[in-house]
């Protein structure tokens, strides 16, 4: 169980990374779009992941 929320406060933490990185480095409304969807996919991952450890 201790790795399983390890391995989501990871997944989370990258996203926060990219999301943070997304708001401070994006050179255009276009690649922040970019930036986000990598989080977002991140968070989904992790939501994903998690599902199908649970179950």
């Amino acid at each position: 169980m201790q790795a399983r929320i390890a391995d989501l406060e990871e997944k989370l933490a990258q996203a926060d990374r990219i999301i943070v990185s997304a708001l401070a480095t994006s050179v255009s409304l276009g690649d922040m779009s970019k930036k986000l969807q990598s989080a977002h996919a991140a968070l989904k991952d992790a939501l994903t992941s998690r599902g199908k450890r649970v179950a």
